[in-house]
């Protein structure tokens, strides 16, 4: 929930620096998702 809240103060409003703001925070738990699944050998 920091992350959003942070995002959104620092978007001044704007979507589009809103979702550029919360991507870095997306591509780790992507990155972190991967890693559990294959630590875990989970298959969809």
């Amino acid at each position: 929930m920091t992350v959003k809240c942070d995002a959104d103060r620092r978007a001044d409003g704007e979507l589009a620096r809103y979702v550029t703001a919360k991507e870095p925070w997306f591509l780790d738990a992507y990155q972190r998702a991967w890693e559990w699944a294959d630590a875990v050998h989970w298959r969809p």
